[in-house]
């Protein structure tokens, strides 16, 4: 098509849309001053129904994807909380001749040693609630206290991680009552057993080993299990976090969870690596992803096995080295 054909078409096309805009503006100015007049109706109630539905209809579409968005934001937001802490873990270690943070059962002054005595642990305090039958109000209390978190003492995270708000998974909605009022609790991580733990592990005959299954001590120890596929800290299912430590599968209990996992982050957990990276836990076995109860368990599945779960075998390849054979 020559060259001036095509230049004329575009010049009427070009007039076609200004007479479209001009008529479209001399008939909204129209209906102005005819509104200002008093001569133009309002709407009927067809009208606003339709806008009422069309909205009806937007909301819906749009809800679920908020609702997603803001569940993504909360799990990305408790990955960056593992990410600090796991820095801080990594911190705590390269000062103190690559020693890896212990952790311990952490009520201990609940159990005779001493009123003001704690085990050394990366943090201190115990997360229960009232359904476990413990009506100390002291114990009670530790589940509500975050200056026990930050705490700077032997062992603790709490001189490298001083945010109490980065122990706690912001879509743990956990609870305790105490005097009829209800708190949130203040927690949601726990250390891998097997790194560095207290008493009683510190009185096995063999100190790096128990029943076939490596403990770390150093991360020098982290050979046959390297740093990239070291468990260290877990975001810890509501009903089964207790002390600092995560109650990590172990072959003697085959496909039996001692403790579990979390999966409120739309089915998925968060975990943290001895190298220092995050990352999303994704549970492949239905039986892994537990609602959480409110009644505090050590055993969430009902103390039977479950056999062939990939998510606990996975979980213990990546806990410790199993030295025996196990399943």
């Amino acid at each position: 098509m020559p060259h001036k054909q095509i230049e004329h078409r575009r010049a009427r096309r070009g007039s076609n849309v200004r007479k479209l805009t001009s008529r479209a503006a001399k008939r909204f100015c129209w209906l102005l001053r005819s509104r200002q007049a008093g001569a133009c109706s309002g709407f009927t109630l067809l009208d606003l129904l339709v806008v009422i539905a069309v909205i009806a209809i937007l909301a819906a579409l749009l809800l679920p994807a908020l609702s997603r968005a803001k569940a993504k934001a909360r799990q990305v937001s408790c990955l960056n909380n593992l990410r600090q802490l796991q820095l801080g873990w990594l911190s705590y270690a390269y000062d103190n001749t690559e020693s890896i943070p212990p952790n311990s059962e952490t009520d201990q002054p609940y159990y005779g040693i001493g009123p003001y005595y704690w085990n050394l642990s990366w943090v201190l305090g115990m997360m229960t609630d009232e359904t476990s039958g413990i009506n100390d109000l002291d114990r009670l209390s530790d589940c509500t206290n975050s200056a026990l978190l930050v705490e700077p003492g032997p062992g603790q995270l709490g001189p490298y991680v001083r945010s109490p708000d980065l122990y706690h998974c912001p879509a743990d909605r956990s609870y305790v009552v105490v005097g009829g009022t209800s708190y949130p609790r203040v927690r949601s991580y726990s250390e891998n057993l097997f790194m560095d733990p207290g008493p009683p592990f510190t009185d096995v005959p063999e100190f790096y080993e128990w029943d076939g299954c490596q403990f770390f001590r150093k991360l020098g120890d982290l050979r046959g299990l390297t740093p990239s596929d070291a468990i260290t800290l877990v975001d810890e299912h509501e009903d089964t976090i207790a002390w600092s430590r995560f109650l990590s599968p172990h072959p003697t209990m085959a496909y039996i969870w001692q403790a579990l996992p979390t999966s409120r982050h739309a089915g998925q957990g968060a975990l943290s690596f001895a190298d220092g990276h995050v990352s999303a836990g994704e549970w492949s076995d239905p039986r892994t992803r537990v609602p959480v109860t409110r009644i505090q368990t050590s055993q969430p599945t009902g103390r039977f096995p479950q056999p062939n779960n990939a998510d606990w075998r996975w979980f213990l390849q990546h806990v410790t080295v199993v030295i025996t054979n196990g399943p």
